[in-house]
């Protein structure tokens, strides 16, 4: 969420909030309300019976603040995608 956009709506009085999902999941996996610039750059915590872990190439996870590959558990996961290119 860039930052200009959150802090003009904040301005505003509007509740911002930076949400995350993927097509393989319901709509939205991870949520977090924006209260200031680092809100806006956190894709937020997964909701409830949700996981979500970033991971390097290796299938291996990355350290806090280390770019890697969105991976999401849970029953909101679409079926068939596990072991399929």
């Amino acid at each position: 969420l860039p930052w200009d956009v959150a802090a003009a709506l904040l301005t505003c009085g509007a509740e911002v909030w930076s949400v995350f999902g993927s097509v393989e999941t319901a709509v939205i996996s991870a949520a977090q309300r924006v209260l200031g610039e680092a809100d806006a750059r956190c894709v937020g915590r997964p909701l409830d019976h949700t996981e979500v872990f970033v991971m390097d190439a290796h299938g291996a996870p990355v350290p806090s603040g280390v770019a890697g590959e969105v991976w999401i558990a849970g029953p909101g996961l679409a079926r068939g995608y596990r072991a399929r290119a």
